[in-house]
This record gives C-alpha cells, structure tokens and sequence, in this order.
C-alpha cells in the first residue's frame, strides 16, 4: 500500500490511479484487516472504499478465495457491484450480484466460478439452507448496514454459519448508525463476531483534512395535486382500518402515530 505522500491506493488488486489516498482509510484498513470488525462512518467518508480496500487485502492474502459483499437491498447490492467493477481489478465476470431471480442452478454455477459474490443476505441464507454452496472458501464476508444485524435477521444466520464453517474467517460490519445505547452496539458485536470496533467522525484528527465545508440549500416543493389528492384517500382509508382496531380493543388509541409493528403485534 501506497505512503501518505502519494495520491492514490495502487496495488493490491486495485486498479491503477482510481482509489485517492486517504490516510484514515489506510489505518481503518490496516485495523481491520486481521480482526473481525465494525466500522461506523459518517455519511461521505468512504465505508464502500474500506470494504473495496479490504477485500483487495483478502484476495492477495488467498488468491484462490472468494469473498461476499452483503447488502439489505437490490439497489444497494448494484452500487456496491458498480464500486467493485470500478475500483477492482479484476475480470468484471468474476464480480457477479445474486437476486431471487436468478435460477438455484444459475447461482451454483456463479458461485463456483467467481471472485466476489454480492447478494441481499435472504438469497444465501436460503442457498446454505439447501446446500447449494458452503462458506469454507470465503475468506472475507462484508455486512453493509450492519446495524441490521439484529434479531432473526439473515445477517445472524449467515454470519454464524461462517465462523462455524471457515477455517480463517474475517468479518466487516460497516454502519453509519450502529445505535445510541450500548446494549444495542453490543448486539451487534456479539452477532457479527466483531472483536474490533473502529469509529470516525468528521471531528478526528486523520479526517479534517478531507472535510470540506458544506453548502446546504433548502428548496420546499409542492406536491403535485394528484399526489395530495391519493394521500388523503390513503389517510381516510387508514382512519377506517385503525377504528376498527381500536373498537376492538387490538390496539392502543392514543398513540399519536403508529408503526408496522404495532400492527404486527396484533398477529
């Protein structure tokens, strides 16, 4: 890996001149790079160029490994998709995106013939639960929006399966918002196996330098009136659907606003 007085990340299976240096992404790298990790970043410091520089890492470290980027949902699987073709240099066949769309056949085939697997964690989750592929190959796996990873959510599922199938496994939870109180954060450590919890935010020594200062412009924009028109038709058919909760006592009337879960609990 490049020194700090040189302009981009080159080596390491990354493509020549297309990652800027940035001193606080080398030493998170280097902090996470043999310890299972959470790494928590503001908005705009380049979680995606941590995981990119990490499984870099993993994949000259074993050459003949693969490594699996999880994301909650198929837009963010095809961004982290788009980043890895970009900055990786690697066959771009060999960087492929699991949906449930693809066939289970299809998927064995990719599985077995690519370097970087990237899928919503409900796809492997039920591909490990069938046997279609294991996780002893994998020498890295990165949880995106790793505050997730809580309760009967995937991301516990397939981490567990990991440690318990590798021999030499590697974790990476990368979050903006791991949560306010500790039992929170805990959880998610305990789940990922993260021994090694990296923060940074705009304020520390390594990262002012890149901060720039920031221009907000706040531009209020009506909505178009057919749009005001179905949220009403919305609100009143709600209105109906809560009264008939309430009248029979399924739910608490006065609460202000109300969630999916409220309803859920009614199950």
């Amino acid at each position: 890996m490049q020194t700090e007085s040189l302009k981009f990340f080159n080596g390491l299976n990354i493509k020549q001149d297309t990652v800027i240096y940035r001193h606080y992404q080398d030493n998170i790298v280097n902090s996470c790079k043999n310890k299972n990790s959470l790494v928590v970043l503001p908005t705009g410091l380049g979680k995606t160029i941590i995981g990119i520089l990490l499984i870099a890492h993993s994949l000259k470290k074993y050459p003949k490994s693969k490594i699996i980027v999880l994301a909650p949902t198929r837009p963010l699987v095809s961004q982290h998709k788009t980043s890895c073709e970009k900055f990786l240099n690697l066959d771009p066949e060999q960087i492929i995106s699991f949906t449930g769309r693809i066939s289970p056949e299809k998927r064995i085939y990719l599985f077995k013939s690519s370097k970087v697997i990237i899928s919503t964690p409900q796809v492997i989750q039920n591909d490990l639960l069938r046997g279609r592929y294991d996780l002893r190959q994998i020498s890295m796996i990165i949880f995106d929006e790793a505050h997730k990873t809580k309760g009967k959510y995937a991301y516990n599922f397939i981490s567990k399966e990991y440690i318990n199938t590798c021999n030499d496994p590697l974790v990476l939870g990368l979050t903006a918002s791991p949560g306010r109180d500790n039992e929170h954060i805990q959880e998610i450590c305990d789940n990922l196996h993260a021994e090694n919890i990296v923060f940074r935010s705009y304020e520390d020594d390594d990262v002012k330098q890149y901060i720039h200062d920031i221009d907000t412009f706040i531009n209020l924009v009506s909505l178009p009136i057919k749009i005001v028109e179905l949220s009403q038709v919305w609100q009143n058919l709600f209105k109906k659907f809560l009264r008939f909760f309430i009248d029979r006592k399924l739910i608490n009337p006065y609460k202000k606003y109300y969630s999916k879960l409220d309803f859920l609990r009614i199950t």
